[in-house]
């Protein structure tokens, strides 16, 4: 068996051999030592059987993106500290940023207190368009957490994992009004 890997203009990025029954071929995206670039490869697998019959040629596609995904947009602004009060009244019980990324993808919300601890990371699954991302003032554990600011970090991903640069923004817990409900 032979596997082949080649560029969009049909140069040969790639190429292992073998025997046996089964095959197994790794490509690392790399030829001479250097990354290829971002695109799309055409993989082909050939192979003759122990009987010489074939060759018999399967074919697909491998996509190569080392280019992470951008936050293209959160709101609102860093300077706009949104408050809510997680209550169960209905009313304000979570707070919504919206983020918008390059790609489709996700983001990863980590909400960490002023002393940095992490309380609670979780993935929102995200397309082109602006996404909601919401936080209900939980820990981790399920518990609300206390009276006072948080940071929330959005980092973008791409389906593929590469991760973009993140923005943070400030939200405020407000425990005078939990009490109403």
């Amino acid at each position: 068996w032979t596997v082949r890997v080649r560029d969009s203009a049909g140069v040969l990025q790639f190429a292992q051999s073998g025997t046996g029954s089964t095959f197994s071929a790794t490509w690392d995206g790399t030829k001479s030592g250097s990354t290829v670039p971002d695109g799309t490869y055409a993989a082909s697998v050939t192979a003759v059987d122990a009987w010489a019959n074939g060759p018999t040629t399967g074919t697909a596609s491998l996509v190569v993106d080392t280019a992470p995904s951008q936050l293209e947009a959160l709101a609102p602004a860093a300077d706009v500290v949104q408050w809510f009060a997680p209550n169960g009244d209905g009313y304000r019980d979570t707070v919504a940023l919206t983020a918008k990324n390059s790609e489709a993808g996700s983001f990863t919300v980590r909400v960490r207190d002023y002393a940095g601890t992490l309380l609670r990371k979780y993935t929102v699954t995200s397309g082109t368009g602006p996404t909601t991302v919401s936080w209900d003032g939980r820990d981790a554990g399920g518990a609300v957490v206390p009276d006072v600011s948080y940071v929330m970090r959005i980092s973008p991903a791409d389906a593929l994992g590469n991760t973009g640069t993140a923005a943070e923004r400030t939200v405020s817990v407000v425990a005078a009004l939990r009490s109403v409900a």
